[in-house]
């Protein structure tokens, strides 16, 4: 029936269509684009860290963002989560070094100053908190969680009109 030039010149055909139909067969080339990237170790740490942090596992989480602010101490973010891991924790001093510490890495982060208002609310800081939650407001003037920090703070202290 048919003979093997037949079978060879049909082979061909369908490989040419599939190249042209149907583009996601043909075999991709290299594109630098699409390299995978691996993490350093003080990403790969940052990451276990907030893992750890989002998965209750504070002192794991403690370990591993200390570590990985040894490697990278530039990034406000470790710091960060740093401070709510020792928040979780209940050591609020080396919480407050850590908010302090992000926020003298960016200290336009909205949400450490909103944090950090959180601590001193915590430790019945009343003035720190409405300082911290003032900065907070002046990066972004509509975060909730400062907003309600403020008020409860202003509250507390029995000024209605701030309030």
């Amino acid at each position: 029936m048919f003979g093997q030039m037949e079978i060879f010149v049909i082979t061909l055909l369908v490989i040419f269509l599939m190249y042209i139909v149907y583009p996601a067969f043909a075999r991709t080339r290299y594109d630098k684009s699409r390299r995978v990237r691996l993490m350093s170790g003080s990403e790969l740490l940052i990451s276990y860290g907030r893992a750890a942090y989002w998965e209750k596992r504070y002192r794991d989480a403690v370990r591993m963002l200390k570590h990985a602010s040894l490697i990278r101490p530039e990034l406000a973010i470790t710091h960060y989560y740093l401070g709510l891991s020792y928040a979780a924790l209940g050591a609020f001093a080396d919480a407050e070094k850590a908010y302090q510490e992000a926020l003298r890495r960016d200290p336009k982060s909205n949400i450490a100053w909103s944090e950090l208002g959180d601590l001193y609310r915590k430790l019945n800081r009343w003035e720190d908190a409405i300082k911290a939650y003032r900065l907070a407001l002046q990066s972004k003037p509509d975060l909730a969680n400062a907003h309600y920090g403020l008020e409860a703070a202003y509250a507390y202290l029995g000024d209605k009109k701030a309030a």
